[in-house]
């Protein structure tokens, strides 16, 4: 597969298999196939692709978020937002909205309700926090419930004097 050069800016994909991530001055960033059909976009992070974390990184379809690898999406877009898998879970967000932050650089979530999906795309906790954190190292994630900042593991039962 050849692409005349600077049709697309910048490429980020060093050799194309299957998927391309590069630049289009109308879409962003997005992945292309060999007969450069748009895929999906990819979220940006860090004026780039989103870096992938356990080996996927997040996309986004329309207004929804999902993730995918190398080879395509293993998670179909469906959320409102995601962040990136850490300890094997990914927390996803429903009916929040998006806002610049103070600086006016970047953006960040606004409300809505936080759960967690494993790799597989399976809701193993359903969005009823009113925000969450990754999992650490230690497999402990900080959550608000009903207002209320507690630690959690991960069969999400609350962990006291940790």
């Amino acid at each position: 597969m050849v692409i005349p050069a600077g049709k697309y800016f910048p490429v980020f994909t060093d050799t194309f298999y299957r998927i391309a991530i590069v630049g289009d001055s109308i879409h962003g960033i997005i992945a292309i196939d060999r007969h450069e059909k748009i895929l999906y976009n990819v979220h940006i992070y860090d004026n780039g692709p989103d870096y992938p974390s356990e080996g996927v990184y997040r996309i986004r379809m329309g207004d929804k978020f999902g993730f995918a690898n190398e080879k395509g999406i293993v998670i179909r877009p469906r959320f409102d937002f995601v962040y990136p898998f850490q300890e094997g879970y990914a927390v996803f967000v429903m009916g929040c909205s998006f806002q610049r932050d103070h600086s006016g650089e970047h953006t960040e979530v606004a409300g809505g309700k936080y759960g967690y999906i494993d790799h597989k795309g399976k809701i193993v906790q359903p969005a009823i926090y009113d925000y969450a954190e990754s999992f650490d190292e230690n497999e402990f994630a900080t959550v608000i419930y009903k207002g209320r900042p507690m630690k959690v593991d991960k069969t999400f039962t609350e962990i006291t004097g940790k």
